[in-house]
């Protein structure tokens, strides 16, 4: 079975210390490329994560084949980096929120029924212990 293709849009924080590590632990996915513009940030990534894949400036730069990409870039660029690659054909996993607005939200969620795809929201709080606490008091009605 070949590798899922997967690149990272936005080179900051949270691509660093959660994205980047996760993808390198799992053998069946490849971390082909990141999108980044700012170069200090590129030169982090390089120097202090060892990154030897290509780090471009836009989509149209990549030259691997795309199955996936993960938006880790600032909220209100969300939807216009989302519907144009899913126009391309490739899956979308956006950082929360998955929009500023509701209208945009459904223009993603419709862009990506039309094509077939997936897209979905990085939401990974729900997991954690002290909000799952709060779920359990909530759907026991135990507050309020």
């Amino acid at each position: 079975m070949s590798k899922f293709n997967l690149g990272i849009i936005g080179g900051g924080l949270i691509a660093e210390t959660a994205h980047i590590p996760a993808i390198m632990r799992c053998s069946d996915v490849a971390l082909t490329f990141i999108i980044e513009k700012n170069t200090e940030r590129i030169n982090y990534l390089k120097n202090n994560l060892g990154i030897t894949i290509p780090i471009v400036s836009t989509i149209e730069e990549v030259t691997t084949p795309i199955d996936g990409v993960i938006i880790c870039t600032p909220n209100n660029t969300h939807k216009d980096i989302a519907v144009k690659c899913l126009e391309l054909g490739i899956h979308v996993l956006i950082e929360k929120p998955i929009a500023n607005g509701i209208e945009d939200a459904i223009l993603i969620q419709k862009t990506a029924s039309i094509n077939n795809l997936v897209v979905m929201s990085g939401f990974c709080t729900r997991f954690w212990t002290s909000v799952q606490y709060i779920k359990h008091f909530i759907v026991s009605m135990s507050l309020g």
